[in-house]
């Protein structure tokens, strides 16, 4: 299986420094290393029949199974030079929210680092073979969970750190968890974590910031906070070059793009209509129980490559959620399979912990949460697409002024 690639650990160091996971171009890693990753991260989806597994439903639908062609290797490097920072609360979130844009920056040349807060200690697991790791018993699953993280990390070929390092913050849990009032959950991270994350986009200078919205996507406390410490850090570089009077930290800090991921709802409901059928054991969502929004600003469409290296990203965080295309792993004894009948939207399906089944879509969404105006290639800036539909831009654009 794919993870069994990732047996070797590489050192992990605080504040993003030197990240845990080589850059993008592999320039640092043994060439045979780089096909193993380049190979394993290819696990898109074909339209496949399968007469033990397929359900009874019309010809035109398919059952997802993995394909084995490895990613093309040779991608135009247009984005060197370029540098992002997603700022995530817990590992999984880098993959499930922004797994195609971060792997589709990286593959094009850009310098990607993923700034991960939390461990997820509080999270859930998925199934039982692993379930004595959670916090109520051995509250082990932070550090199983770093290990996700990192594998994760390596199937996006992007770089990664810790929020003041491995440990500092811990998971605050849902609203109303014990959690909440652990003297090191993130939810008191309070002026600190905005020094630690000012610190960071000090260091790498990145043009584009990309994390949550407001409301953290679902309400998560960690995802909110996530979202408060990304946006006071560019607010506390502006009030820092206007108290000393560095002009070009002043520029510098305004030319700072933010992007909230987020889950537009037209594509969700559209994906959701092309799985004709949910693995068993797994259901079908009820109307708007997935969390979602009206409007999102732009989509960034996913080629195969961008896809493949999301999936085999968010296959990494096996405690936390499954994908259904027929393979198994520690905390997935039973393949799972589910029947789509629209590969023009769909890429795969998944389910987190509530076995609620996802699609996986061919785009992301994001809306514009601060900073300079996005625009076509340097034409007129774009609107606010509210009671639209996002602007499909390419993701160069992302980084024009």
């Amino acid at each position: 299986m794919c993870h069994q690639l990732f047996a070797v650990r590489l050192a992990v160091h605080d504040h993003c420094s030197v990240p845990y996971w080589p850059v993008a171009s592999g320039r640092h890693m043994p060439r045979a290393r780089v096909r193993e990753i380049h190979q394993c991260g290819r696990t898109g989806f074909v339209q496949q029949q399968s007469a033990d597994h397929m359900p009874t439903t019309s010809q035109s639908s398919a059952i997802l199974q993995p394909d084995s062609h490895p990613v093309d290797a040779c991608s135009v490097r247009d984005l060197t030079g370029q540098s992002i920072i997603a700022v995530h609360a817990h590992p999984d979130d880098e993959a499930i929210w922004t797994g195609g844009l971060l792997a589709q920056l990286a593959r094009r040349g850009a310098d990607v680092t993923v700034v991960t807060c939390t461990l997820g200690e509080q999270g859930e697991v998925i199934s039982d073979p692993l379930q004595g790791l959670v916090a109520d018993h051995a509250d082990q699953l932070g550090g199983y969970r770093h290990t996700e993280l990192q594998q994760s990390l390596a199937a996006l070929q992007v770089r990664g750190c810790y929020l003041g390092g491995i440990g500092t913050y811990r998971d605050s849990g849902m609203v109303g968890d014990a959690a909440n009032s652990h003297p090191r959950a993130f939810i008191h991270s309070g002026e600190q974590a905005v020094e630690d994350l000012v610190a960071i986009i000090d260091r790498l200078r990145p043009s584009l910031l990309v994390t949550y919205g407001p409301d953290g996507g679902y309400g998560h406390p960690d995802h909110i906070r996530a979202h408060e410490i990304t946006h006071a850090a560019v607010a506390q570089l502006l009030a820092s070059s206007a108290h000393t009077g560095d002009d070009s930290l002043h520029t510098y800090a305004q030319s700072i793009r933010i992007l909230w991921a987020v889950t537009w709802q037209p594509a969700l409901e559209t994906g959701s209509r092309a799985i004709a059928a949910a693995p068993d054991g797994w259901r079908i969502p009820q109307p708007e129980e997935i969390a979602c929004v009206a409007d999102a600003d732009i989509a960034i469409a996913l080629d195969e490559a961008d896809c493949a290296a999301k999936i085999a990203a968010m296959k990494a965080h096996a405690t936390q959620l499954w994908i259904a295309d027929g393979t198994t792993a520690v905390t997935r004894p039973a393949p799972a399979y589910a029947t789509v009948t629209d590969f023009s939207t769909v890429c795969g399906v998944f389910a987190l912990s509530n076995l609620i089944t996802q699609p996986l879509l061919r785009r992301e969404y994001y809306q514009l949460g601060a900073g300079p105006a996005l625009s076509h290639s340097g034409s007129t800036p774009l609107s606010p697409a509210s009671g639209q539909p996002p602007h499909l831009v390419d993701s160069a654009d992302l980084f024009l002024r």
